[in-house]
């Protein structure tokens, strides 16, 4: 039986040897980290609050960039970056919890003007009853 003998030095060696261990290295993923998991799923949980206290109407612009971001995570994942990703779900959760605080401030802005509206309707009344 014959053997064959390979050799790895010379440039051309080392250029094949780190060839083949770029190529392993690539091929391999791993799952993601517990924490690399919550860290999405807590963004994603935030994405859902601010879907449902309107942020779409009150902070279009924080909501898309939550929802951009957490694309961008979830495509970073995909592709083996880790650390990426985690970087991204963070600016995601930051970004959603503020569409989040942004829509409830409008609306509880919009209570208080239509309070004030009320009372000053009611003030107008008052005035008119007391005049006649």
């Amino acid at each position: 039986m014959k053997t064959m003998k390979i050799s790895i030095e010379g440039p051309l060696g080392i250029g094949i040897m780190t060839i083949a261990l770029l190529g392993v290295g690539c091929a391999s993923t791993y799952p993601p980290s517990p924490h690399l998991t919550a860290e999405m799923a807590k963004a994603r949980t935030a994405l859902e609050q601010a879907e449902e206290v309107g942020a779409s109407e009150y902070a279009p612009l924080a909501l898309h960039n939550a929802k951009q971001k957490m694309e961008d995570a979830q495509t970073a994942l995909a592709e083996g970056k880790a650390e990426e990703a985690e970087r991204l779900s963070q600016q995601a959760l930051v970004d959603a919890e503020l569409a989040v605080i942004s829509a409830r401030s409008a609306k509880a802005q919009e209570a208080a003007q239509a309070l004030q509206d009320s009372l000053r309707t009611l003030r107008e009344e008052i005035r008119r009853k007391q005049n006649n």
